[in-house]
C-alpha cells in the first residue's frame, strides 16, 4: 500500500467525497489509495509519460475495486505553478504528494547531493505555494519525504539554520499537525510524513 495509507479517512455513505490533489503523481500510487478510500482525485505531473501511467493505473484500480469504481478522477500533465489555471480555487481538501528525488540513488551510498536537496526543497516550496490558492481553509498539505538507507532527507530540509533549505516563511499560513513514520519490514526506503493544516 502507498505511504498515504492511514492518513486519509474513509468517507461515509452519502457523504460528499472530499477532493485530493497530487501534483507530483508519478505513476499514481497516492491517487489509487485515495480512490479506494472514497476520495475524488486530481492528479498531475510535469512528466506526461508519468501522467499516462497514472491514468492506466487508476483505470486498473477502478476495474478491481468497487469502492474505487464509484469515485471521479482526472489526470493531466501540468507544471504545479500553473495548476490554478485548471483547478478551482479553494476546491481541494488535501494535497498529498511525494516529491521526485530525481535519478534513483545507490542504496549503498545514498547520501543526497546538495543539488538534489535544493531541488527537493524547491519542489516542497512549490507545494506550499500552490496550496495557498487551491486548498480550502481548514484543509491540509501532506508531504512525504523518503529516508534512504538511514539518511533522513527531511532533517536536512527542515532542521535549523544554516543547513535548513525550507525556510519558515515558505510555510506561512500552515501549522504542522503531525509527523509520522512509515516503513515495511526489510525495506531500505522508509518515509517521513509531514501533515500541515492550512489556516
Amino acid at each position: 500500500r502507498s505511504a498515504s495509507n492511514g492518513l486519509l479517512p474513509s468517507t461515509s455513505s452519502g457523504q460528499q467525497a472530499p477532493h485530493l490533489l497530487d501534483p507530483f503523481c508519478g505513476s499514481g500510487q497516492i491517487p489509487i489509495e485515495a480512490l479506494r478510500l472514497g476520495w475524488t482525485v486530481t492528479a498531475s505531473d510535469l512528466d506526461a509519460h508519468g501522467v499516462e501511467r497514472t491514468r492506466k493505473n487508476l483505470a486498473w484500480a477502478q476495474e478491481r475495486s468497487a469502492d474505487a469504481a464509484k469515485q471521479r478522477w482526472t489526470a493531466f500533465p501540468s507544471d504545479i505553478a500553473k495548476l490554478a489555471d485548471q483547478v478551482q480555487t479553494g476546491s481541494i481538501d488535501a494535497i498529498v504528494t511525494e516529491p521526485d528525488l530525481g535519478p534513483p540513488l545507490k542504496l549503498s551510498s545514498a547520501v543526497p547531493s546538495s543539488r538534489v536537496l535544493d531541488s527537493v526543497a524547491a519542489t516542497v516550496g512549490s507545494a506550499f505555494e500552490a496550496g495557498r490558492t487551491l486548498i480550502r481553509s481548514g484543509g491540509c498539505l501532506v508531504i512525504v519525504i523518503p529516508i534512504i538507507a538511514g539518511h533522513r532527507i527531511a532533517q536536512r530540509l527542515f532542521k535549523p539554520e544554516p543547513s535548513r533549505r525550507v525556510d519558515d516563511s515558505v510555510r506561512t499560513g500552515y501549522t504542522l499537525r503531525a509527523t509520522l513514520h512509515y516503513s515495511r519490514p526489510d525495506s531500505r526506503v522508509e518515509r517521513e510524513i509531514f501533515v500541515f493544516d492550512k489556516e
